[in-house]
């Protein structure tokens, strides 16, 4: 797949084949901006493959099937969790949030796509420089968050609170809904701390993969 809408694009024939004649949709132009103002890494468009492993294939078909649109609106939270890492739980919330602004293009405040411990310690690093984050202000108002690689590590106290005050800001506003990723462990609620696996675990749907590390396979 290379565009978002190449199953439905009215000039596939002409334009499809190759993402360079892309220059001239407005469509794709705009969605490829809103996806470089919404940090999102990685190559687009993602596509979905429910071949690539039989034990999680259940879970891949409960996200592909998700209500994405109800699910933002109603301000739902959703946990992608597994034991092992590199089986797809980031590339799963990209889509979902690719998939949500797609059907937002030319809308603001779309989507977000935060790495945790990157944003920690620039968080921290903020504090002596005194420098304002330039995303914190979206988190009360950006539709759908990411928020990746959450219990990577035992947060501090600063950590902890500064990530309770975001999702705090978040459930005070309705509209507003969380995708976080992590690697569950039997001491999840020792590193996120009482609050924050309340508010991000308890409170969360929750879709568990089984598979092993998955990077390098040879056909992606």
């Amino acid at each position: 797949m290379l565009c978002w809408w190449e199953r439905t694009c009215l000039k596939k024939s002409v334009i499809c084949n190759d993402l360079k004649n892309c220059k001239d949709c407005t469509r794709y132009l705009q969605m490829k901006l809103q996806t470089e103002m919404a940090n999102i890494p990685g190559e687009f468009p993602i596509e979905h493959r429910l071949d690539e492993t039989k034990k999680d294939l259940q879970s891949y078909i409960t996200l592909k099937q998700l209500d994405i649109q109800d699910f933002v609106v109603n301000g739902r939270s959703l946990v992608i969790e597994s034991e092992n890492s590199g089986n797809g739980k980031t590339t799963w919330a990209k889509k979902l949030l690719l998939k949500y602004m797609a059907k937002k293009v030319g809308r603001i405040n779309t989507g977000y796509f935060l790495n945790l411990p990157i944003a920690l310690a620039e968080a921290r690093e903020a504090i002596q420089t005194k420098e304002i984050l330039p995303y914190v202000k979206i988190f009360s108002t950006v539709r759908l968050l990411v928020i990746d690689e959450v219990a990577s590590k035992k947060l501090s106290d600063f950590e902890e609170q500064w990530l309770l005050r975001m999702i705090s800001e978040r459930e005070k506003t309705p509209g507003l809904a969380t995708i976080y990723t992590l690697n569950s462990t039997p001491n999840l609620k020792e590193l996120l701390g009482k609050r924050l696996y309340s508010r991000i675990y308890t409170k969360s749907q929750k879709i568990k993969f089984v598979e092993g590390d998955k990077r390098g396979w040879s056909h992606q």
